[in-house]
């Protein structure tokens, strides 16, 4: 599917606001976990991948800050994992919520301050 560069552009900007960055993490290819192994082949540290996150722009009208709202609630689900060597990594879904809130539409209603001027939309 080709994007327009507009979109292309709110493609972009959706990446850096859920945190989906191209950059990829060094994956070691043996058992020990060494940094700069030889052979180390890079992984991607994304949850979605581009055709998921324009999916989600396509279903929300490419409004980009819905659409982060929505990835983020999505990628905060629960992740904490543990492994039987005692390994535990904690749940990152409080930060993704957080993340999230920054771009919830306001719940408030119409209320307005009462020094503000009187608007007419």
């Amino acid at each position: 599917m080709a994007l327009t560069d507009e979109q292309q552009a709110k493609l972009t900007q959706l990446k850096q606001l859920v945190e989906e960055d191209d950059q990829a993490a060094l994956s070691p290819p043996c058992e020990i976990q060494c940094e700069g192994c030889p052979g180390a082949s890079p992984i991607s540290t994304r949850a979605l991948t581009d055709d998921q996150l324009i999916a989600h722009l396509q279903m929300l009208a490419w409004d980009v800050r819905k659409t982060a709202y929505t990835v983020l609630v999505y990628k905060a689900r629960n992740s904490d994992i543990s492994l039987p060597s005692g390994l535990r990594l904690p749940d990152q879904s409080a930060y993704y919520l957080r993340l999230a809130s920054l771009y919830r539409k306001p719940s408030s209603g119409m209320l307005t301050r009462v020094d503000d001027p009187i608007r007419s939309d």
